[in-house]
């Protein structure tokens, strides 16, 4: 099998149904390619199996599964475990394809990059009134952006939109069960790069990431335990050779806020945001080393 479509969920059945429906519209220009999709459930998910067995029918090459243990690691593991494809590609429940030809360009960059150990796109956003959320992908974006050359190579990739060729898992072990959330894909990627391999990105592969609105508290949360997460993969897998994904330009938050079309004052407080963001990754981010160091 080409590909296998791996989603860990829970209880996020209003997004993976939008989803599932854009992979259900892809279309692939190679005769002999196959492929499925694979769903696991964290272990405290309590909704989306009653689902899968009432109202998903009508979506087929889905698989189910739960995982053994809780967090999006553990989900990610099994479904390396059962999936059959040679390309394990990863997209979040809150993710959907950008275009009904995504599927076919993820196939056709791993042929094109045969050198290529893990491949990856950027974050979209549809809403155009939840500023958090369109500040917090462009953030994200950004973050890849600054430490992606221009050829693709690249650093770091976004967890809800990459892909490994499986025998990466072979030579450098699954990903850290043991992190629940916060740059639990960085440690995997920290690995990969660690061990010689080589990362891409590119814009074609992007998706659309889809959050329902939120209060500014969780993404203030979200931002702490990512940098508690960061730094603990630092410490695990700490070389000289790896950058620690820092942007060089000084006043990035500036640069992001003037992508926004609007008055002076709406920049403003796009920008208070992120450095408000920004405070709080790098809070998690020294209590990230001094949790990990005191062990």
């Amino acid at each position: 099998m080409d590909i296998s479509i791996i989603i860990p969920t829970c209880d996020g059945v209003s997004t993976l149904k939008r989803c599932l429906r854009m992979l259900g519209r892809q279309r692939v220009k190679y005769d002999s390619f196959s492929w499925e999709i694979i769903i696991v459930m964290d272990k405290k998910d309590r909704t989306t199996e009653q689902w899968f067995f009432t109202g998903s029918r009508r979506y087929s090459k889905v698989k189910l599964f739960r995982a053994r243990g809780e967090g999006v690691n553990s989900a990610r593991n099994k479904g390396i475990e059962e999936a059959n494809g040679e390309i394990l590609f990863f997209l979040d429940d809150d993710c959907v394809p950008a275009h009904k030809l995504w599927l076919n360009e993820v196939l056709l960059t791993f042929r094109l990059h045969r050198d290529a150990d893990a491949i990856g796109g950027g974050y979209r956003c549809r809403d155009k009134f939840d500023i958090c959320a369109i500040s917090r992908n462009k953030l994200n974006n950004f973050y890849v952006q600054s430490n992606t050359s221009p050829s693709g190579e690249t650093a770091v990739l976004l967890g809800g939109d990459c892909g490994y060729r499986r025998e990466i898992f072979q030579s450098c072990g699954v990903f850290d069960d043991t992190m629940h959330y916060g740059s639990a894909e960085k440690e995997m990627q920290d690995r990969i790069r660690k061990n010689g391999g080589r990362m891409l990105c590119f814009e074609k592969l992007s998706i659309f990431h889809i959050t329902p609105p939120k209060p500014i508290s969780v993404y203030l949360i979200k931002s702490f335990k990512q940098g508690a997460g960061q730094a603990y993969s630092r410490i695990k897998n700490s070389s000289s050779s790896l950058p620690d994904g820092r942007t060089n330009q000084r006043f990035w938050f500036l640069t992001i806020a003037n992508e926004f079309e609007g008055r002076l004052i709406d920049k403003f407080f796009i920008a208070l945001f992120l450095l408000i963001n920004s405070a709080f990754y790098f809070s998690g981010k020294i209590y990230g080393f001094i949790r990990h160091r005191l062990r």
